[in-house]
C-alpha cells in the first residue's frame, strides 16, 4: 500500500509545479475560498460509517503479514466477505464536480480544482491496481485515512506494514458492518469516489504548501484533514497516528 502513497506523492510533486492550484482553504486573505464546511458536509452526505469504536482493537489484532511478493500480487488477498466491499464501476458518477462546485463558483478555479480531483483519481487507480485491490471501498477508506493522518500530524507517510494492518483492520470491521455491505453497488461506488477525491484534494493541497513552504497553506490543509477525520470516523484527529506497526488509535 505503501507504492499507492508514494505514486501519488510523486505525481502530485510534478503535477502542482505546473497546476494552477486554486489557494488554501481558509485563507484570510480570500474570504471566500473557506473548504472546511463545505468539504466535512460533502463527505457527511455519506452513509454511516463502520463502528469506529472497532477500529483500534481491530488495527492491535496480530495477523500473519504478507511478503513483500504478496503485496504486490495483482489477485486480492483473501479475507472474511471481503468480496462485499467491491463494486462495478459505473463510470463519472459526478461526484468530482459535486465536490468542486461545493468550493468554489468561480469558473478558473473549478476547472483547475476538476483537472486536480481527476488527475488524482486516474493515478489512484493506476496505483491501486498494482495491489489487486481496485474497486473496493475498503482500500479507499484506508487512502483516506493514511492521507488524513499523515497530514494532520506533518508526519511521514506510514510503512508498508501500518497500511497493509489498517487494511486488513478496515476490512475485517467494514465486511460485518451491515450499513456497509448492504450498500447498492452505485452507492458504494459513490463512498469510494467521495473519500478518494476528498483525500487527493487534502494531499495536494498539504504536498503545495510544503512544496511552496507556504507554512499557512500547510497548517490549513493539515487543520481540514483533521476536520475531516473528525466527520467520518467520529474520532478526535490528535488520538490517531502511525507507528511502524499500524495505526495507533490513543
Amino acid at each position: 500500500m505503501k507504492s499507492l502513497c508514494s505514486g501519488l506523492v510523486i505525481l502530485f510533486c510534478s503535477f502542482i509545479a505546473v497546476a494552477q492550484f486554486p489557494g488554501a482553504p481558509t485563507n484570510p486573505g480570500n474570504p471566500k475560498i473557506d473548504w472546511n464546511k463545505p468539504v466535512t458536509g460533502f463527505l457527511s452526505e455519506m452513509p454511516p460509517p463502520f463502528p469506529t469504536d472497532q477500529l483500534g482493537p481491530a488495527v492491535k489484532k496480530k495477523r500473519t503479514r504478507r511478503t513483500a511478493a504478496a503485496r504486490r500480487t495483482s489477485t486480492p488477498a483473501p479475507a472474511l466477505t471481503a468480496g462485499t466491499l467491491y463494486f462495478t464501476p459505473l463510470g463519472n458518477l459526478g461526484v468530482d464536480r459535486a465536490l468542486v462546485n461545493g468550493l468554489t463558483t468561480n469558473p478558473d478555479e473549478q476547472a483547475a480544482l476538476l483537472v486536480l480531483l481527476r488527475e488524482t483519481k486516474k493515478a489512484y487507480e493506476v496505483e491501486v491496481a498494482k495491489t489487486g485491490r481496485s474497486n473496493n471501498i475498503a482500500t479507499a477508506f484506508t487512502f483516506f485515512i493514511a492521507t488524513c493522518v499523515t497530514a494532520y500530524n506533518d508526519a511521514p507517510e506510514p510503512s508498508d506494514e501500518a497500511t497493509d494492518n489498517l487494511m486488513d483492520a478496515l476490512t475485517e470491521i467494514m465486511s460485518a458492518a451491515p450499513q456497509i455491505t448492504q450498500l447498492s453497488n452505485r452507492n458504494k461506488q459513490l463512498l469510494h469516489d467521495r473519500l478518494v477525491y476528498v483525500s487527493g484534494l487534502i494531499l495536494a493541497g498539504y504536498l503545495n504548501g510544503k512544496q511552496t513552504n507556504d507554512q499557512r497553506t500547510t497548517t490549513a490543509f493539515r487543520l481540514l484533514a483533521g476536520a475531516c477525520l473528525q466527520s467520518v470516523l467520529q474520532l478526535e484527529p490528535r488520538r490517531l497516528h502511525f507507528n511502524q506497526a499500524g495505526l495507533v488509535v490513543e
